[in-house]
């Protein structure tokens, strides 16, 4: 395939694919974009073939960095593709797969970023990671009745001391469990009117059991409290023990030898980052007007260790 393309930027493309750059620079992308994800060690296992569910067109990515929309790259088009694939043990797994065609003159392009394509498919990945990670939780932690807080963060009665005796009910709901939390992952409102009423500094804490890095962490009463994320609802409090993962975390391990998945990563990384697939290939043989194809996918499920034991919930502490 690649030896017809006699294009210096296209032979760039090909080669960055078959050399390991763009899965690596996938991979590391998703870890990036993790919130919650990052405080689970994940498992890899071998299941069937994916059974789709859903094929959708995608018309515009967003960006990574700023979380704005933008189009994608002149003469793209793309879609994306769910469904389901079940392990060996029987456990149902979510498959997440994103194709992206470009023509091969579009490619040739030195204005063309595929470099930046690749990292906005990403990201869509990761989303969908933390997302099932939020679901899981807010479906498996035990709740926090709403008699046992102080009241409502952002109400003007509100001072640092009854949010020190919030934080402080909800880290030890576990201790007759034999589980200590530590971790408190904050909605938007709730991780403002915390870090404004109690104005305490940030600094970025290690996760025991993963090696992930909140790199914004606020240290009060024994608990590292943190912002989980967009997809948190804004006055949402997830509770874990950094210790003792919640969740059992898997992803499909991808055996086909022509998909890329195993490349080296930054240290910091290698546990963390999950075994996604990929695949990059062209119509050349087939069509007059050839055309590039990118395939990233990936299939994951989140099951708890043992329901309502390891995790907490609170389900609204601002009135926003």
């Amino acid at each position: 395939m690649t030896d017809i393309i006699d294009d210096k930027n296209l032979q760039k493309a090909y080669s960055d694919y078959e050399n390991g750059f763009f899965i690596t620079l996938a991979r590391e992308t998703i870890t990036k974009g993790y919130k919650l994800a990052g405080l689970f060690p994940y498992r890899t296992v071998r299941a069937s073939k994916a059974t789709i569910v859903e094929t959708k067109p995608l018309d515009q990515f967003v960006d990574q960095t700023t979380g704005e929309t933008r189009k994608m790259a002149k003469g793209t088009k793309a879609r994306r593709v769910r469904g389901t694939t079940v392990t060996k043990d029987g456990l149902q797994l979510t498959y997440q797969q994103l194709d992206y065609h470009i023509l091969n003159e579009h490619l040739a392009d030195p204005a063309i970023n595929l470099a930046r394509e690749i990292m906005s498919m990403s990201y869509i990945l990761a989303m969908d990671i933390n997302d099932s990670i939020i679901n899981a939780v807010r479906k498996n932690a035990e709740v926090i009745p709403a008699s046992k807080i102080k009241g409502k963060w952002d109400d003007d009665t509100t001072e640092y001391r009854d949010i020190m005796r919030d934080l402080r009910r909800i880290a030890d709901t576990k201790l007759d469990k034999q589980a200590e939390i530590d971790l408190i992952a904050m909605g938007s409102e709730a991780k403002f009117e915390v870090s404004t009423r109690t104005a305490v500094e940030t600094l970025p804490y290690q996760i025991p059991s993963t090696g992930y890095t909140i790199e914004k962490a606020m240290q009060l009463v024994d608990t590292n409290c943190f912002y989980g994320g967009k997809d948190m609802k804004p006055g949402e409090l997830f509770g874990f023990d950094g210790k003792q993962p919640g969740l059992d975390v898997i992803f499909q391990e991808w055996d086909n030898p022509n998909i890329k998945m195993n490349v080296e990563l930054d240290p910091n990384l290698t546990n963390l980052a999950p075994p996604i697939g990929m695949m990059m290939y062209d119509d050349s043989d087939t069509e007059p007007k050839p055309t590039t194809i990118i395939k990233m996918f990936c299939a994951y499920g989140m099951y708890p260790y043992q329901k309502g034991e390891l995790m907490v919930r609170v389900g609204k502490q601002v009135t926003g």
